[in-house]
């Protein structure tokens, strides 16, 4: 009889990792053993495990179409090696295929985000990071499907409040600015789908990865600039709230940047775009300048109250211009 602590160890994520690994190297080694390695039956070696990349039947057969010297069909049989860091060399090697806009990669687009997709799962950070890279550069591609696949995955990450490291939740939401940079005026069809997944990161429990998902806001709030819509009465909320009782410093100077950015994006048009809104915020930024203790954060604060200051002055003062017009009449001398 087995007991239930014996039971627990033998399935946890190591062991279950390394059984996979020794049942993989016995596999592969047999199956070296012919001198004919070809990636179809590469690709049933790879399915037989749960430590590998798995490919639909689609995938299996645009890959056995590609040529033998290509690169990437080289790449598609590292990803099926036993050994970890060959599969990462492998993912590497095929985002910067991606990256230089390989024609050959470009045509199996679809297999591509799959072996990447497949990757994020696993638990090695040589095999998620590159996963999340390639993502990135595919998102150039296929927009609508690489964005809220990224998304996603921010999400999920950071919700994950035990299992997941916070450098990878900050790989991550970094990936995801990277990706909106290279969206450029496309970024308002996607607002919906992202500033939600940013907002997750600021409540994180580690008050670094809420920081960086703070700083990740303002940098998406200097790129939308007009197009937050209603989303901005949220993350004022957010941020209002993360400035008055955080705990952390640098979370608070972070929340007091991005009053700072958005006042300074919408500028002129606050009335508008904010409503009755700018008056909480007025009162908010405030009552912060009074009871805060760092001065670091008071000066962020009062560089955002300075903002508010100028867009009240222009909007009661609007700049006067004089001019003078002289007209010139052309002269009868008949």
């Amino acid at each position: 009889m087995i007991s239930p602590r014996v039971q627990e160890k033998a399935f946890t994520p190591e062991l279950q990792n390394s059984h996979s690994d020794k049942i993989l190297d016995l596999k592969t080694n047999k199956f070296l053993e012919d001198n004919n390695l070809n990636l179809d039956k590469t690709l049933e070696v790879n399915n037989l495990t749960n430590d590998t990349v798995t490919e639909s039947q689609t995938t299996k057969h645009e890959i056995s179409n590609l040529s033998p010297n290509s690169k990437l069909a080289e790449v598609f049989e590292e990803l099926c090696h036993s050994e970890i860091p060959v599969r990462g060399h492998a993912l590497l090697t095929l985002v910067k295929l991606v990256q230089s806009k390989d024609s050959e990669t470009i045509n199996h687009q679809d297999s591509v985000v799959e072996i990447f997709e497949n990757n994020l799962a696993h638990t090695d950070t040589y095999l998620y990071l590159p996963s999340v890279n390639g993502l990135v550069a595919m998102a150039d591609i296929l927009p609508d499907k690489i964005i809220p696949r990224l998304a996603r995955e921010f999400s999920v990450i950071t919700e994950n409040k035990s299992t997941i490291q916070s450098d990878l939740k900050l790989k991550v939401g970094e990936a995801l600015v990277k990706t909106l940079r290279v969206l450029g005026d496309m970024i308002p069809k996607y607002k919906s789908i992202l500033l939600p997944a940013v907002l997750c990161g600021v409540k994180d429990c580690d008050p670094l990865v809420r920081a960086s998902s703070l700083s990740n806001l303002t940098e998406i709030c200097c790129l939308l600039r007009f197009s937050l819509g209603s989303h901005i009465h949220e993350i004022l909320s957010c941020c209002g709230s993360v400035l008055k009782f955080d705990e952390d410093v640098e979370v608070r100077k972070a929340a007091a940047l991005v009053f700072t950015h958005l006042l300074q994006g919408v500028g002129k048009h606050a009335f508008k775009i904010l409503d009755s809104g700018l008056k909480d915020v007025y009162r908010l930024l405030k009552s912060v300048n009074m009871v805060e203790t760092d001065q670091v954060v008071k000066d962020h604060v009062n560089l955002a109250l300075n903002e508010l200051d100028d867009i009240m002055r222009e909007a009661l003062f609007p700049k006067q211009v004089l001019s003078k017009m002289v007209r010139v009449l052309s002269a009868d001398y008949d």
